[in-house]
């Protein structure tokens, strides 16, 4: 989907991709199968994903800015930024993550990988599970 889309209430990603490039309004939650990728700044107040388990993933694909809050607090939430491509997700708020699994591509012909960038404040609790 491109552009600004005009409906109010929330987005649910089921299972499947939804690529948004432009503006979402509301917020956004990923359940396990599904997948929510943003090739630019997407305006959704919240991004959660609710994958369970290593098994039941769910994935947010982050292109490039990201200026929302990403709930990221079981091992069956899954950061990709690019989603086959390389990328420099960075995050313009704060982020306070518990448990994820962090999927990243590489291409050792352009000599480089996929890159988080966090400008605001980031929590990473000790005991955090990260796979």
């Amino acid at each position: 989907m491109r552009g600004t889309l005009d409906y109010t209430g929330g987005t649910t990603v089921s299972e499947g991709v939804l690529a948004v490039s432009g503006s979402i309004p509301g917020s956004v939650t990923v359940k396990p199968g599904g997948t929510f990728s943003q090739y630019s700044i997407a305006d959704a107040s919240n991004i959660s994903l609710e994958g369970t388990g290593r098994s039941q993933h769910a994935t947010f694909a982050p292109g490039s800015g990201v200026q929302n809050q990403l709930q990221l607090d079981n091992i069956g939430d899954t950061l990709s930024p690019g989603l086959g491509y390389i990328a420099n997700a960075t995050f313009t708020s704060s982020q306070n993550w518990s448990a994820f699994t962090y999927q990243w591509d590489e291409d050792s012909s352009l000599g480089g990988s996929d890159q988080i960038t966090i400008e605001g404040a980031f929590s990473l609790p000790g005991g955090a599970a990260i796979a």
